[in-house]
């Protein structure tokens, strides 16, 4: 087997814990992971069981596969789990069944081997930080998901952690549940100064924490940007896709003027869109076959019956509406082309009044900037 690559992503400067030569398997390609002090990164893919692997290789819990890892430039790679001044919270732990949370929160204050006579008060200090004090009594099996979520926040800060490991703790949760959490974990961060580490299954979630996200298809680290580049400026076609919902439409390109593509697409139609904005993206030529990529939330379309042809040398795309979901606060509207190909476009749900019928003729048209065109990636189509 050939020698993987590495891949390194710097999200941020400045770096206080650092991770090298990162793999979740022994056959995938390294990366490095980088957060500065006292900020917040977001792991969000397609395979949340691989994420949750890879915050154990950090953690300490699963077997090394080679990687570095550094805090404010000490190596802590072949340190023991307990000595790497990391804390993992995840649901696939529990809490001490017969303790009590006060207990259990004490017991953890213990474990760090503080001094005994001041656990009861960084016990209490904890329990204040989180809302606990009305549940300080009662034991695991009386309180709720939240406040299972909250004991173990507790405990988890009691060890003092120098980078706070987060493994997907809202799944399951409400969507209040969850925002409440969100809302506690940014105020612990701004009064702790946390260093924190996290995985996220949800998408919504990903993008409130206010951090950067490193984006994982399956296995492979795709792009570490903030959320507005990952939308804004994907690197591949997969980010575009998964991350930013756009539809991926397959043409040649006809045409290079000016860092803007003209493509004839496959299902029918001549469109336009710009190179990659992004350095590292790979641009093509005229002549290769690409996936123009362009978010439902971008795309206009015209019922009339004046063809957009008339203002245009190129023939648009055209379609039939197969499907109308209002979603409140937009409308998904599904647009069949001759070959079968379907688009997704999205209009404000105050236009929901104006759309047709189902069967209505439909060309669509977007700008240049609005689209981008990258290399045609097998694992898409």
């Amino acid at each position: 087997m050939p020698p993987s690559t590495t891949k390194t992503v710097s999200a941020l400067s400045k770096n206080y814990f650092q991770a090298d030569d990162l793999r979740i398997a022994l056959q995938e390609e390294s990366f490095s992971l980088n957060i500065s002090r006292g900020e917040t990164l977001i792991l969000f893919g397609t395979d949340m069981p691989a994420l949750s692997v890879l915050v154990d290789i950090i953690s300490g819990f699963h077997p090394s596969l080679g990687e570095t890892l550094t805090i404010s430039g000490k190596d802590i790679s072949s340190l023991p789990t307990g000595e790497r001044r990391l804390s993992l919270v995840s649901n696939r732990e529990n809490l001490f069944p017969h303790l009590s949370v006060c207990e259990n929160v004490e017991f953890a204050c213990l474990a760090q081997q503080q001094d005994k006579k001041s656990v009861p008060a960084r016990a209490n200090h904890l329990l204040s930080l989180l809302a606990l004090d009305g549940v300080r009594t009662k034991y695991p099996r009386n309180l709720s998901d939240e406040e299972k979520l909250r004991t173990k926040l507790a405990q988890s800060l009691a060890r003092s952690p120098d980078l706070l490991i987060l493994d997907d703790i809202l799944a399951g949760l409400s969507v209040a549940t969850a925002r409440r959490i969100e809302f506690l974990l940014t105020r612990l961060q701004k009064a702790l100064a946390l260093t924190i580490l996290r995985t996220e299954s949800r998408q919504e979630s990903a993008l409130r924490s206010g951090g950067y996200i490193a984006f994982f298809s399956g296995r492979r680290l795709l792009q570490v940007s903030s959320p507005a580049d990952l939308y804004e400026r994907p690197e591949t076609a997969t980010v575009a896709t998964l991350f930013g919902g756009s539809n991926a439409l397959v043409g040649q390109i006809i045409d290079d003027y000016d860092d803007v593509y003209t493509i004839h697409l496959a299902c029918g139609g001549v469109v336009e869109a710009c190179k990659p904005l992004s350095e590292k993206a790979t641009a093509s030529q005229v002549g290769d076959t690409c996936l123009v990529c362009v978010r439902p939330d971008r795309i206009s379309p015209f019922f009339g019956k004046n063809s957009l042809q008339e203002e245009s040398e190129h023939p648009p795309v055209r379609g039939i509406l197969t499907e109308v979901l209002h979603l409140g606060v937009h409308v998904r509207m599904i647009i069949r082309c001759d070959n079968g190909i379907e688009i997704e476009l999205h209009r404000p749900s105050v236009q929901a009044q104006r759309i047709p019928k189902l069967g209505t003729a439909v060309e669509l048209a977007w700008p240049a900037s609005h689209a981008l065109a990258f290399p045609l990636e097998a694992d898409l189509y």
